[in-house]
């Protein structure tokens, strides 16, 4: 857990996705928001950041709270509590459709 100007956030490992217990648990421990970081390069040219990210939307539906999703490569995104994803997605490196 990690405070940011007053507000706490879980950061998780890039690979896991927020894993669905792991998420609860820390939003539990009230984190106002969730952070997952990921590279998702090794995918290459398929839909797999975006079947990554309706992953961590789901994570943000099922604990109530926003994720932020900082991609060095597929689709950085803030997910809002209800699964939308905000205005403003990127995306970066190999990405397809």
């Amino acid at each position: 857990m990690q405070d940011f100007q007053g507000r706490t956030a879980f950061i998780t490992g890039a690979g896991s996705g927020i894993g669905l217990g792991m998420a609860r648990t820390f939003a539990r421990q009230d984190a106002d928001f969730l952070v997952n970081p990921t590279n998702d390069a090794w995918y290459g040219y398929s839909s797999g950041p975006y079947q990554f990210l309706a992953i961590v939307r789901m994570r943000a539906i099922e604990t109530g709270r926003s994720v932020a999703r900082p991609a060095y490569s597929g689709v950085s995104a803030i997910i809002l509590p209800t699964g939308e994803v905000a205005p403003g997605a990127l995306e970066v490196g190999p990405v397809d459709r």
